[in-house]
């Protein structure tokens, strides 16, 4: 039960930080001087967080700190980067999340792009086994997110890696878990294609019922866009659909 309200808190701490209109993120100049800066308003926080636990006490508190509203922009993404470096080190998947999430929600970043890059980090530092099952969900989670932008080859390197994290696990319900979404994966990119090329049969003719099918069930059955889907189906060779 502690764990659930720990994750609410993470999650209304990280939406505290969204604004409405998003930054960039600070040069490397304005970086380096707010990290500067943080490093020695918490110089003895961080001598001190020596164990795990205390990292991630630690991390928390950057993570709260960076929503205090007197937080300039440059100071408030320092905050939220130490955050996520400090979590990781302790091997903690929630903290490190939230963090990035916060991140994503103040500053223009690709979100794919830095969840990877969170997960790979957390693979080299992660040791429990429920931190390692939280990781290999983490992995799940970015596959899904990959299907869902489109983005197969992306999607395909998560999925390697997320296979190597699964094998490292005593629970093989977690690698069976990660199999399946990688098939989703692969069927959704099969169909992908396949409805790219209906597509273009459609713009010649728009009653082609084979080429609605296509299109239709990539719209419906991968996408989940079922008013785009459903008119196609309609039109379609299965009479069933």
């Amino acid at each position: 039960m502690r764990a659930v309200y720990v994750t609410i808190a993470l999650v209304a701490i990280a939406a505290g930080v969204c604004f409405a209109e998003k930054s960039s993120p600070p040069d490397y100049a304005a970086l380096a001087q707010s990290n500067r800066k943080i490093r020695e308003i918490f110089k003895a926080e961080i001598a001190k967080a020596r164990t795990p636990a205390q990292q991630i006490e630690l991390a928390r508190k950057f993570l709260q700190s960076a929503t205090e509203e007197n937080v300039n922009t440059d100071d408030r993404y320092a905050l939220l980067l130490l955050a996520r470096e400090v979590a990781v080190n302790a091997g903690d998947v929630e903290t490190s999340s939230a963090a990035v999430e916060a991140m994503l929600n103040s500053f223009s970043l690709d979100p794919l792009k830095l969840k990877l890059e969170l997960a790979q980090d957390l693979d080299k530092w992660v040791r429990a086994p429920y931190a390692r099952a939280d990781l290999i969900h983490l992995y799940n989670a970015l596959i899904v997110e990959a299907l869902g932008a489109e983005q197969f080859e992306l999607g395909r390197r998560i999925a390697a890696s997320a296979q190597v994290a699964a094998r490292q696990s005593d629970d093989a319900s977690l690698g069976r878990l990660i199999n399946s979404t990688t098939q989703r994966l692969r069927d959704a990119e099969t169909a992908y294609n396949g409805a790219r090329k209906a597509e273009i049969t459609l713009t010649k003719n728009p009653a082609d019922a084979t080429a609605n099918l296509m299109v239709g069930k990539y719209e419906c059955f991968f996408k989940g866009d079922w008013p785009a889907g459903l008119p196609l189906l309609a039109q379609s060779s299965d009479a069933n659909l």
